[in-house]
Parts: C-alpha cells; sequence; structure tokens
C-alpha cells in the first residue's frame, strides 16, 4: 500500500436531514490522530465550534486516491478493490448508523447522555454528488480520557487515595449505566478500555460524573452477524478466540477496567 494522504485544508461533504441532503465546508485545523480504519482531524464548519472529524481511510486499501479538492476516492479500475472497500466502508459506518437509529426511537435518555451527538457525512462535488469517502463530524466537548486518569493513580498512589477511589468508583459507576443502556437496545460494545471513554472538561475542571463514549465502531446489534475478534488485547474474555461477543463480553471488559484502574502492579507500571 502506499503512504496515507492527509487532509490539509477544506473539504466539502453532504450529510442528510430528514430526507434532505445538505452541503458543509470543513476546515481542518490539524491532524489528531490515526488508526487501521480511519484517520482523525481537528476541524470546523461555519460558526460551529472545533470538533473531531474522522475520515474512513483504511490502511490496506491501495488504490485510494486525494484529489486537489481534498476527496478522498476509490478507482474503479480495480474492481476487486474497490468492492472490498464498499463492504469494508458498509461495516464501519453500520454502527453509527445504528446508534443514530436508537437515539432517535428509543425512550432511553441515558444513550443520548453517554454517546456524543455525532452526524454522518460523505464526500461530495458541488452539485451534491457523492463521490469521495464517509466522514463522522463529532462536535464533541474536550474530554479528560479515563487512562489518563488512571496513569495519574498509577504514578502517584499515595496522593489523595480516598478522593481518587471516589473518581474511579463514579467512572465505573457510569460506564456500567452507558452500556446498560447499550445492551437495553440490543447492541453491545466489544472493546471498552480506559482509552474509550473519558470525563467532560470545562476549562480547567474535569466533570467527574459526565462520562461519554467514543471510538464506537465496534458497537454491534446482537442480531447482526458477529464475524471474528474484535478488542483490545488485556480487555478480551478469555473465551474471546472461540465464542461469539455477547452481553458478559463488556461486562468482562468493564471489570478489568476496573481492576487496571485501582490495582498498581509492576505490570501495570
Amino acid at each position: 500500500m502506499k503512504d496515507r494522504q492527509y487532509l490539509k485544508k477544506a473539504i466539502l461533504l453532504c450529510g442528510e436531514s430528514d430526507g434532505a441532503v445538505f452541503k458543509r465546508t470543513f476546515v481542518i485545523v490539524k491532524k489528531l490522530s490515526e488508526g487501521a480504519s480511519s484517520i482523525c482531524y481537528e476541524a470546523y464548519h461555519g460558526n460551529s465550534g472545533r470538533g473531531v472529524l474522522k475520515e474512513f481511510y483504511p490502511q490496506d486499501a491501495y488504490a485510494l486516491e486525494r484529489t486537489s479538492d481534498g476527496q478522498l476516492v476509490h478507482s474503479k479500475e480495480f474492481r476487486d478493490a474497490y468492492e472490498r472497500f464498499l463492504r469494508a466502508e458498509k461495516e464501519y459506518v453500520e454502527p453509527y448508523e445504528m446508534l443514530l437509529d436508537a437515539k432517535q426511537n428509543s425512550d432511553n435518555q441515558d444513550l443520548s447522555t453517554f454517546i456524543p451527538a455525532f452526524e454522518i457525512y460523505h464526500g461530495c462535488d458541488d452539485n451534491g454528488n457523492i463521490v469521495g469517502t464517509t466522514y463522522i463530524w463529532t462536535p464533541e466537548p474536550k474530554l479528560e480520557t479515563f487512562d489518563k486518569v488512571c496513569d495519574e493513580i498509577h504514578k502517584h498512589p499515595d496522593r489523595n487515595p480516598e478522593h481518587k477511589l471516589v473518581t474511579v468508583l463514579l467512572a465505573i459507576e457510569s460506564l456500567a449505566k452507558c452500556i446498560c443502556a447499550l445492551h437495553s437496545a440490543d447492541m453491545i460494545h466489544r472493546d471498552i478500555k480506559p482509552s474509550n471513554f473519558g470525563f467532560i472538561k470545562r476549562g480547567n475542571e474535569t466533570l467527574t460524573q459526565t462520562l461519554q463514549m467514543f471510538d464506537i465502531n465496534s458497537i454491534c446489534s446482537v442480531y447482526g452477524k458477529i464475524d471474528g475478534v474484535v478488542g483490545t488485547k488485556g480487555y478480551l474474555e478469555p473465551e474471546a478466540g472461540f465464542e461469539t461477543a455477547n452481553n458478559q463480553t463488556d461486562i468482562y471488559s468493564i471489570g478489568v477496567t476496573l481492576f487496571q484502574s485501582i490495582i498498581v502492579t509492576d505490570e501495570v507500571k
């Protein structure tokens, strides 16, 4: 595969609301991070605040090109590769579509509380025709990730231990409520770990009773086809290699997260 080609300035995207297609130009501020399936940018549009624009850009796709207007397009010359890309793109966006449907049609308000607001966009031309890959826009507030909280506990376990224990227990309680809301909506997360959720920050203040999830593209329906092992080593249940993921998968990961946040061992260090 070729090296990835990053967004530099701005890109025109289209979304859909109540059956109507609309266009927005997103201005790229900087690249934040990248993983196997996507690249995250700090961005904004119009008068919006800054948020995270996640671009579907799999590392193993070798026929992707960045056009002069920033669009990421896949060559149709390589038919098999193009069809694999479309299947992967569909699988990538499916968890977000499920969550949008659940948040709009469920009476359970915990989903809206714990899952950040997001919108699905696609690269488009001036006429609104889809020409590029998929994007997830999250105008999310600043978050203090839980793994950073755990790092502080492990570095200085003797500083305010009672306060730190209460912070951890509140976080795990909120995490459990979030996962219960997902399970009630017939979904499982499959990749719970300290770096996948955090506390909302207001200025220099961290709101330890207000938790939100992110990196939610591992979510799937309990009724759908669940192929392969999804998750992070160390947080997966022992049966993950030979049993299909279910609600207990998430419960086990919550237990590991609690254990590793409060137990300081040489291995954790």
